[in-house]
């Protein structure tokens, strides 16, 4: 069974301009990413899927196999979903063949390739054909709300919201950073979550999803702080 990573790039962003060149710690923040990938020892294959011609350029600079993906599979709504099933078919990938599919996000760069292998094998010796990563959540939703017809509800009931945040269950987040699946259950399904699946838990620095500029600064610093 070969291990294939798919690395999804797009040249644009809404919440920053180009993000996956931006420079984070002296590199793209897709370079990150990159050389995770290719130093994990479990992933055989590497692959980036972009519309962008730079992108693409700075990929194979890094030795990282390109697909061209469709410029109406880059746009601001577009899902994963398809993109990914773009990538599979332009590798030749279908429902009767049976391959280890790890997406790895450019967003969250300070997912390492020692973590990338870690779920992965986590997930082969628990026998899961899927498997998340997550990162426990920082403000618990037992004590939020939920807006229906202009007004507040609670999101899982009032009488959480007196309770010490001690005495009520620890609470998960998918962070974005590993998504792994088999590709005839992603083929089938078409989705990367599928119950049950093996949740692989991060810390909370490792987790750093780069939606902002106040992103990238955190991440920066983390860099820093790390060396």
């Amino acid at each position: 069974m070969r291990c294939i990573a798919i690395i999804p790039a797009r040249g644009g962003s809404k919440g920053i301009r180009r993000k996956n060149m931006r420079i984070l710690g002296g590199q793209p923040l897709l370079g990150w990413t990159i050389q995770a990938a290719l130093q994990s020892k479990c992933i055989d294959y590497c692959w980036l899927t972009t519309e962008d011609l730079e992108i693409a350029e700075y990929g194979r600079s890094l030795g990282i196999q390109v697909i061209s993906r469709p410029v109406d599979l880059a746009r601001d709504d577009t899902p994963t979903a398809p993109v990914v099933l773009h990538a599979l078919d332009a590798m030749g990938i279908h429902s009767c063949g049976k391959e280890e599919i790890v997406l790895l996000q450019p967003t969250s760069p300070l997912r390492n390739s020692l973590q990338i292998d870690e779920c992965i094998r986590s997930a082969r010796e628990e026998h899961f054909n899927c498997a998340v990563s997550l990162a426990e959540v920082n403000h618990t939703p037992y004590k939020m709300f939920v807006e229906e017809g202009g007004k507040l509800t609670p999101l899982m009931g009032q009488e959480y919201f007196e309770m010490p945040r001690q005495n009520l269950p620890k609470t998960w987040r998918i962070n974005g950073a590993i998504y792994y699946i088999h590709s005839d259950v992603f083929l089938k399904k078409q989705r990367f979550i599928n119950f049950p699946f093996y949740p692989y838990f991060m810390d909370e620095e490792s987790s750093v999803d780069i939606d902002s500029e106040s992103d990238l600064l955190y991440a920066e610093y983390l860099l820093k702080k790390k060396l």
